[in-house]
């Protein structure tokens, strides 16, 4: 396949390839089309959790906090649970 790029692209290709960072231009940009991918994943992937969390707002599974000093409270409170939980794996 061969394709042509904006010269600021082009030029950042061949840049990458004269630094030694990559071997060939098309390791460059199999490089970005790598980091593409997993860019759109993670988008989706986002965008699937957000849809979660709005199906739980609106079938009323959340908590509510009456301060910052709860909120503070709940979360101290996960932390302690789930560091001894992992003590308790660590020494069995």
């Amino acid at each position: 396949m061969t394709n042509s790029l904006p010269p600021d692209l082009s030029a950042f290709v061949h840049q990458s390839v004269a630094t030694g960072k990559y071997a060939t231009p098309d390791d460059v940009v199999e490089a970005g089309l790598r980091l593409l991918r997993e860019r759109e994943q993670y988008d989706e992937h986002l965008a699937r959790e957000l849809q979660k969390g709005i199906e739980d707002l609106e079938n009323g599974r959340y908590i509510e906090f009456k301060d910052a000093a709860a909120i503070h409270q709940f979360f101290n409170e996960k932390q302690s649970r789930l560091h001894a939980k992992f003590a308790d794996k660590s020494t069995s």
